[in-house]
């Protein structure tokens, strides 16, 4: 592989990994938040219970 052609598609994929990563992780606190919806009225659930 040609040192210009090496250079030209690690500024490429250098680009689409830190693209790629934001993409991750919004998703991944998406899927933080949805999870922790349920388990945070279990708790307030239980605490009413306690009461």
């Amino acid at each position: 592989m040609s040192p210009r052609l090496w250079t030209l598609s690690q500024g490429f994929f250098e680009a689409e990994a830190k693209r790629e990563y934001r993409f991750e992780a919004v998703l991944f606190g998406v899927i933080v938040a949805l999870a922790a919806w349920p388990i945070g009225l279990a708790v307030q659930a239980a605490a009413h219970l306690m009461r």
